[in-house]
């Protein structure tokens, strides 16, 4: 077995022989024999009731935006690239943001398969409660890193896990749609390997900016 992001063999069983732990990037992962159909994905995505209209739900989405850099979602937004992946049947981002000016591309496996967003690149790349559901984590970054332009920023919403948290218990787990669990040593991993600086890191947010 091989972890899904850093690709090491050095994996332990972290809970009931269906989630390991990566000794190298500190990645936590669920068994893929143990992963939900496409289908069934699919059904648990659809149980969530989230639309633009809710303002509630626009709050939400707007909790990761308020940790960019300074300045980012002013003025110095519009006519931006921003990409928002994993974005769910809504483009709540899109709806956010494009009536600020920026040129928005959304794009998700189930709903939005934009494939066009390939085809640029982009100032700020959102990726909110989707990481989490990253079956081959280390294919997704691969697939996101070039896209972003130097200084881009890449903003990531996803539940971190650390020694406090009781895994068996742990809502966010409990989700069987949710099959990485990423770690203040798994974001340090993905900076150094990406070539990425950490600006903001505070569960569940993640800022990092593209050195090159």
């Amino acid at each position: 077995m091989n972890c899904p992001l850093c690709r090491c063999e050095n994996i332990s069983d972290f809970f009931e022989s269906s989630y390991f732990s990566c000794g190298d990037c500190g990645l936590i992962f669920m068994d893929m024999d143990q992963h939900l159909s496409l289908e069934a994905e699919k059904k648990r995505y659809e149980l969530h009731e989230n639309h633009v209209e809710d303002s509630s739900y626009i709050k939400y989405l707007s909790r990761l935006l308020q940790h960019l850099p300074q300045g980012m979602l002013g003025e110095k937004i519009e006519g931006k690239q921003v990409l928002d992946y994993g974005c769910g049947p809504e483009k709540g981002y899109e709806y956010i943001l494009g009536k600020r000016g920026a040129k928005v591309e959304s794009y998700d496996p189930f709903y939005h398969k934009n494939e066009k967003y390939f085809h640029s690149i982009y100032d700020l790349i959102l990726v909110s409660e989707a990481a989490e559901h990253f079956c081959t984590p280390k294919n997704e970054f691969e697939k996101l890193r070039p896209l972003l332009k130097k200084n881009g920023v890449l903003a990531i919403r996803t539940e971190l896990y650390n020694d406090s948290v009781v895994f068996k218990t742990w809502y966010y787990r409990k989700d069987l749609s949710h099959v990485v669990f990423y770690t203040e040593k798994t974001i340090s991993y993905l900076a150094k390997t990406y070539d990425l600086s950490v600006l903001y890191l505070k569960s569940p947010f993640v800022i990092f900016k593209a050195n090159t």
